[in-house]
């Protein structure tokens, strides 16, 4: 090509070197404006684009942000530590879903329990993986002493240990100097944990709690401890709670994903405490019947009882039916509190409604209804 004087411009170019040019020009294209990246339709169809995959499937995505709640007391570390142990162990499974990617490292974060306690744990859990393969694959720290810099801390270990998984029990002990219920003060802490997943290309899964009460409501987000910034930052979020019924009985379920999963499924978890280690008895499509409290179980029996009495032959009764019982003593209770009855019945399951004001009993039985308690 020929050699142009400084000032020179395309006006001066001769035509070959001009079509030299033109041929080894490359398309310029704009990717980023501020914090968003740009794609246009051109680009996005002649492109494909990064396939969704799971670690495990519809429970755990890869190189994703991943939230896992529960009530207190219903054993979300053991069932952290026990999913990590699991992945770690190369299992093909993990409560029955498919343990999908193999060989990968899992870094467990404790700020809760202490060393002793975590040692303990450990030792507990791992007697379900054996043989234990998992040796160079996963790795513990605990917190001691004070707060301090503790995402310093896991970023130094992620740098060290270079897993692919880090899960964090609980974020709310990282978090000293954030308010959970203010959006501002919270979103500093997931900016952090935003910069470690996407710097070192990882799944964080953070360990939380719920807020108390409302266990009425079941597995929604709302419960969830923390204001909107933790919910956006979450791509899949899963939860775990306690039940009226049985001590060692759970209810698990996939509460919201970007991924694609369908989260409207309810599991019941057993929680073996001889083993220590989480049994999946399947989906339950009447999860509140788990959720009713002693009192409310025992009127419900007796006021199912009442209006299986009054139904005709083929077990059907009206609206009129159920509020002349329902009014009048024992029970003594208002129209609409008898309303509101009939369809927390039929959502949990226990009523079928035929048709407006038309109703049948069902062949299920509420949990423990002909035990002592009752």
């Amino acid at each position: 090509m020929t050699k142009y004087k400084m000032g020179a411009d395309i006006t001066d170019l001769k035509q070959p070197d001009f079509i030299k040019l033109l041929e080894s020009a490359v398309e310029w294209r704009l990717t980023k404006i501020g914090e968003f990246s740009i794609m246009t339709a051109t680009h996005a169809l002649n492109t494909e684009p990064e396939a969704i995959e799971y670690i495990i499937e519809g429970l755990l995505p890869y190189r994703s942000n991943t939230l896992f709640a529960g009530e207190t007391g219903s054993g979300k570390s053991y069932f952290a530590l026990e999913k990590a142990l699991a992945i770690a162990n190369n299992e093909d499974r993990f409560l029955g879903f498919k343990i999908l990617k193999k060989n990968l490292k899992v870094l467990y974060v404790d700020t809760e329990c202490g060393e002793n306690l975590l040692h303990n744990r450990f030792k507990q859990v791992v007697k379900n993986y054996q043989p234990f393969t998992g040796e160079n694959r996963f790795f513990m720290m605990s917190k001691v002493g004070r707060q301090g810099h503790i995402w310093d801390a896991i970023n130094t270990a992620i740098e060290t240990f270079k897993p692919d998984i880090v899960i964090v029990d609980c974020l709310y002990n990282t978090a000293s100097n954030v308010r959970m219920d203010m959006g501002h003060s919270l979103s500093t802490l997931t900016d952090r944990m935003t910069d470690l997943s996407e710097k070192h290309k990882i799944t964080i899964e953070a360990v939380h709690h719920f807020n108390k009460g409302l266990s009425e409501k079941g597995l929604v987000i709302e419960r969830i401890q923390g204001a909107s910034p933790l919910l956006f930052w979450a791509e899949h979020i899963t939860g775990i709670m306690n039940t009226t019924t049985l001590p060692e009985d759970r209810l698990f379920r996939v509460m919201k994903s970007r991924k694609g999963h369908d989260p409207n499924h309810y599991y019941k978890l057993i929680w073996d405490a001889t083993e220590h280690r989480f049994i999946n008895e399947g989906v339950t499509h009447n999860w509140l019947q788990y959720l009713i409290n002693s009192n409310k179980k025992k009127a419900w029996v007796a006021f199912l009882a009442e209006v299986v009495e009054v139904a005709d032959k083929d077990g059907r009764f009206e609206t009129k039916d159920a509020l002349n019982i329902g009014e009048n003593p024992p029970f003594s209770k208002s129209e609409t509190t008898i309303n509101r009855w009939l369809k927390n019945l039929t959502d949990s399951g226990f009523l079928e409604k035929i048709t407006h004001g038309v109703y049948k009993k069902t062949d299920l039985r509420i949990i423990d209804e002909l035990s002592d308690d009752m």
